[in-house]
């Protein structure tokens, strides 16, 4: 079935796309339709589309570029050429071949999914994050030596190469402490142990 061979982002686009065929069906027809490229969330949107569906081939597709499955499971050491972690690939370059606009938050994002498959055949427009704020900035203090990394511990936040440039330093006499906040209770596959067990 489609959850074994495709896999569960498979079925997350796939109702995606029905909840909004629902909410066409009844509500007034958007300006843009805007979608992640995250997990080929999109792509039975931008397929139904493509065939030309009834409610979906006027559509406008938006796709932002966030964090491609495709660069970061490369990173984490994730086996890229198993189902289905090779079909979410395929899914993501396809929807985002397939959308009407592209925006990316860096060049280099864009740069380095051109490695993989032929971006560069659609524009990009580059709108680099953060977007600047007319807003007051709040009054913060901060404590001297309180070190903390906020993130999930996955390779391609830093976590880990954090840690080890923090275990270079303690050996050289370093006393400040590192803390760490964030997920770690998943697991590592190319450790084959849960993220927390590694750190320790």
């Amino acid at each position: 079935g489609m959850d074994s061979n495709l896999g569960y982002n498979a079925l997350v686009s796939y109702e995606l796309a029905f909840t909004i065929q629902e909410y066409l069906k009844i509500e007034a027809k958007p300006d843009i339709v805007e979608v992640q490229d995250y997990q080929g969330l999109g792509y039975y949107l931008h397929l139904f589309k493509k065939f030309g569906y009834e409610y979906f081939r006027d559509l406008c597709t938006l796709t932002t570029l966030h964090s491609t499955a495709l660069l970061y499971q490369r990173v984490n050491r994730e086996a890229i050429y198993k189902f289905p972690t090779f079909w979410v690939g395929e899914m993501e370059k396809f929807a985002i071949l397939a959308s009407d606009i592209l925006i990316s938050p860096s060049q280099y994002l864009v740069d380095r999914l051109a490695e993989d498959f032929r971006i560069n055949d659609r524009e990009v427009t580059v709108i680099p994050n953060p977007i600047r704020s007319v807003s007051p900035l709040v009054q913060s203090t901060f404590e001297r030596n309180n070190i903390v990394f906020f993130g999930k511990m996955v390779y391609t936040k830093g976590g880990f190469q954090l840690i080890e440039y923090f275990k270079k330093l303690w050996n050289q006499g370093f006393t400040n402490p590192l803390t760490i906040i964030g997920d770690a209770d998943f697991i590592l596959h190319s450790e084959d142990m849960l993220a927390r067990e590694y750190i320790y």
